[in-house]
């Protein structure tokens, strides 16, 4: 009765996909100006990678929603067929004192049909929520697309009025310590010195 070539869907698929759209977030900076362009950049490139990947799992999702509302629906005809059929020849479900009991015993003779037409619309109900999420990510990433390209038109109008890009390190990174950096002996700057100005043969 359900269609064999239909996947099952498993919780561990719907946690997947909640995980993954989970994580596509960026957040943008207060003044990217400080930054310098690389890091912007970077964000456009992010934001289009996930909407780009949710765009997928869109179309993943609402490919495998269609196949199972059409094999839903499919299978809810052949079983009211089936059900329709014990009404009028069965003489168990003949013999019901009323519809709810001719329904009742129908129904138990028919009862893998009925657990498989109750798993397909529990798939059904999960796709939808699913879908549902999916469609509010993809939204909120367009929506990421369109603060960023107003982030650049601020960078630019700020730069007419004379700003510039700056270089101050992302937030979370420490900039190089030159005060640290290792110590060249004198001896050994001389010795360069005079080897770029061709006074010293190399050895």
């Amino acid at each position: 009765m359900t269609d064999s070539t239909l996947p099952v869907m498993e919780p561990s698929f719907l946690d997947s996909v909640f995980s993954r759209l989970a994580t596509m977030e960026v957040e943008l900076d207060a003044d990217p100006l400080q930054f310098g362009p690389k890091r912007l950049n970077g964000k456009i490139a992010t934001a289009r990678g996930m909407l780009t990947e949710c765009e997928r799992i869109y179309l993943h999702v609402a490919q495998l929603l269609q196949n199972f509302k059409t094999s839903h629906r499919t299978s809810e005809l052949e079983f009211e067929i089936e059900k329709k059929y014990l009404y009028a020849n069965d003489p168990e479900v003949m013999a019901g004192r009323n519809v709810a009991d001719r329904d009742a015993i129908a129904t138990g003779k028919l009862l893998k049909q009925a657990r498989e037409l109750n798993d397909l619309a529990k798939s059904l109900s999960d796709l939808e929520a699913v879908l549902s999420v999916v469609k509010s990510k993809r939204a909120d990433l367009k929506d990421l697309q369109g603060r960023i390209r107003d982030q650049i038109k601020l960078c630019h109008e700020e730069i007419g009025l004379g700003s510039k890009w700056g270089s101050k390190p992302p937030p979370g990174t420490k900039a190089p310590d030159l005060d640290n950096s290792p110590k060249v002996p004198k001896q050994t700057i001389r010795d360069l010195q005079d080897l770029f100005s061709g006074s010293k043969a190399p050895d």
